[in-house]
């Protein structure tokens, strides 16, 4: 199993500011819904295996929350969070730290790409990252981190949480279908029924903390059509190192993998979750305080 999970709301996202590859503190309402995402993955004995982050704050200490609950399951063991600047949000360049751009009506393009447009030539004006650039972190992580883990032993061992940023992550689920053989990723029917406009391609955003589940099991060699092979992938870049993970390759390059796809920004652990009054759920987490919970001792998870 593996989950794909996007931080809890920082303050940056909370003065509607572009943070990207800027550090950005949780808010007290992001620590609840921290809490609260830890909470539900382990009752639903979700006990991770490996945990991987973004180097940002605001996406470490969502995985830090994690780690934390499961610490205090019946099971008790921790793994080591894997920080990874592979996982970073898409770099902004200049528009890192502004407002979010808002779009003219009669134009066709965006309000940032209409800036873009305009002063892309100025001295010393920095461009975004590229999709491109994007997608080859996504690629590395893939091939130098996800995939060993899942590949180390039987896959129903491995449990996987990614903790990174709304636009890195759907980079690195288009580098995972890139890498899939034809008809080996489906949507579960409880999926399609609850959201009709989704599809493999495009599953949409990720709410703060919402996360996409999904199971993996491998696929024969038989069944994958033939040897495995080091054939490098359409679009994957050929500096990467594929040959660990041959066994695992069909005779194109493809993963064996097939996967089930059992919820999208699922964020079932947020209802009822309200945001304090009073600018109190806004105000940046202090980490030195406490709540009135924490004078108690917490209970295991049964």
């Amino acid at each position: 199993m593996a989950a794909f999970i996007r931080f809890s709301w920082s303050d940056m996202a909370k003065r509607s500011t572009i943070a990207g590859i800027r550090d950005s503190a949780l808010t007290n309402h992001g620590v609840q819904q921290t809490t609260r995402l830890g909470e539900h993955l382990t009752q639903q004995k979700y006990l991770f295996t490996s945990i991987f982050s973004s180097d940002l704050a605001r996406a470490f200490k969502t995985a830090e929350a994690i780690r934390d609950a499961q610490a205090i399951s019946d099971n008790g063991e921790t793994p080591s969070i894997v920080q990874s600047v592979d996982l970073r949000e898409q770099d902004f360049g200049y528009y890192e730290g502004k407002p979010f751009f808002v779009k003219k009506k009669d134009s066709s393009m965006s309000a940032k790409q209409e800036h873009f447009e305009a002063h892309k030539h100025e001295p010393g004006f920095d461009p975004m990252e590229t999709k491109e650039a994007m997608m080859s972190r996504a690629d590395r992580f893939l091939i130098t981190h996800l995939l060993p883990i899942l590949s180390s032993s039987s896959i129903t061992n491995q449990t996987v949480a990614v903790v990174s940023h709304g636009m890195l992550l759907s980079a690195l689920w288009k580098s995972i279908l890139k890498h899939q053989p034809p008809r080996s990723v489906t949507i579960q029917p409880e999926v399609l029924a609850a959201r009709p406009l989704v599809s493999l391609e495009h599953l949409g955003g990720w709410s703060n903390t919402g996360y996409l589940e999904l199971h993996l099991q491998t696929i024969s060699q038989h069944d994958a059509g033939g040897a495995s092979t080091s054939a490098v992938p359409e679009g994957v870049a050929p500096s990467l190192d594929l040959k660990p993970l041959e066994e695992f390759m069909d005779s194109t390059g493809l993963l064996r993998f097939s996967i089930k796809v059992m919820a999208v920004n699922s964020v079932r652990h947020l209802q009822g979750l309200k945001r304090t009054r009073g600018g109190v759920g806004s105000s940046r987490y202090d980490e030195g305080q406490r709540s009135i919970d924490s004078f108690f001792k917490k209970r295991k998870f049964e």
